[in-house]
């Protein structure tokens, strides 16, 4: 089975859109249906041409975990045996061997790249950064400061790297100072980190989110699907619809997300929603919860030559 797709007709002029084809048919090549939206001013279909690729075209292993696209354009896949970079036209495979620069391990948890263009490697056995110019792996500070712990989540908000790892989260704007390091036995493994003035907000594996300012935890949600950022307010998406999360629990709206995230075009003043393997654009407008477009798509699938 093939987990993602990219075209690669022309290798150079098709490397931009490359992730967005592959971020696409990972989510909907499942098929799709219709929800009953709460709010929905207009509805696309789009059929999308794809070519898969697998193991026989030079994937390392079919289990994808993270995709990052980089500034050279280069496509970077983890999976859960090496590292891979495609340039629209060939895989190259990175995997952990006993050789000082290389990765600590082969199962890539987690990829990101920072504000300085650099990639960073999350594994199972730490973290690690890419080196272009010898296109081999070293550690940082934060790498030290890490150890050999699993690398749950890497994200960046503004100008800020969060990781999150079994019961401790760390984030830092420079690796040279200013590291918060907060430790906890009552988080777990932590999937989603989101900073909202003073408060960091981290939602675990089990669904829980919880709030951390300065060095008191408390947790105040449970059963979440996913959590993001709306308008400046945290959204926590369940089976049982939106809400929004202060110091009370707004029910917004019944619509079920298995996925909401923000959209990147528009900052934190619209999110990305899926339900049901459709595309769903979210906003707040006038104090009310609307769902304005909603995308179904469809596929026509290539091998790969």
């Amino acid at each position: 089975m093939n987990f993602f797709a990219a075209s690669k007709e022309n290798k150079y002029k098709s490397m931009p859109k490359i992730l967005l084809f592959i971020c696409v048919y990972f989510i909907f090549s499942f098929g799709a249906t219709a929800i009953e939206a709460d709010d929905t001013e207009a509805n696309f279909d789009i059929l999308l041409n794809h070519t898969n690729y697998g193991v026989a075209d030079g994937l390392s292993q079919e289990t994808v975990t993270s995709i990052v696209e980089d500034l050279e354009g280069y496509v970077w896949i983890g999976t859960i045996n090496g590292l891979n970079r495609f340039d629209g036209n060939e895989f190259k495979q990175f995997y952990a061997d006993d050789e000082k620069n290389s990765l600590p391990s082969s199962f890539i948890r987690n990829l990101l790249i920072d504000d300085n263009g650099e990639l960073l490697v999350g594994t199972d056995k730490g973290l690690v950064q890419f080196d272009k110019k010898t296109d081999s792996f070293s550690s940082n500070q934060i790498s030290i400061l890490i150890g050999e712990q699993a690398i749950w989540s890497i994200s960046k908000q503004k100008n800020e790297v969060f990781i999150g790892l079994n019961n401790r989260v760390i984030s830092y704007k420079n690796i040279e100072s200013n590291v918060f390091d907060f430790k906890s036995k009552k988080i777990g493994e932590i999937k989603n980190i989101i900073k909202i003035n003073n408060s960091i907000f981290l939602r675990n594996y089990n669904g829980d989110i919880f709030r951390v300012e300065g060095n008191e935890l408390s947790k105040i949600f449970s059963a979440s699907n996913e959590m993001s950022i709306l308008d400046g307010k945290l959204i926590a998406s369940t089976n049982h619809g939106l809400f929004e999360i202060n110091k009370k629990q707004f029910k917004i709206s019944n619509s079920n997300f298995t996925t909401i995230e923000v959209n990147s075009e528009t900052g934190n003043n619209e999110l990305i929603g899926i339900s049901n393997n459709n595309l769903f654009k979210l906003r707040i407008r006038n104090n009310k919860f609307e769902q304005i477009k909603n995308w179904n798509f469809g596929y026509k699938k290539r091998t790969a030559k």
